[in-house]
């Protein structure tokens, strides 16, 4: 949970910060960053709960 919360908060500040402060190409690989340690934290996730010794998704 802790790495999906990393990427949830360069999400919020790179949209709180947006474009006039950190410039066009700046926002954007921000979203990007904050989007890919996202999905790094729901795989994380997923390994936990296949090893888990019960079924949390289907």
């Amino acid at each position: 949970m802790a790495i999906g919360m990393v990427g949830l908060t360069i999400l919020v500040a790179t949209i709180l910060l947006g474009h006039d402060i950190l410039g066009e190409t700046s926002e954007k690989v921000f979203l990007l960053i904050g989007a890919i340690i996202i999905v790094i934290g729901h795989l994380k996730n997923q390994q936990l709960c296949k090893c888990s010794s019960f079924e949390c998704h289907s």
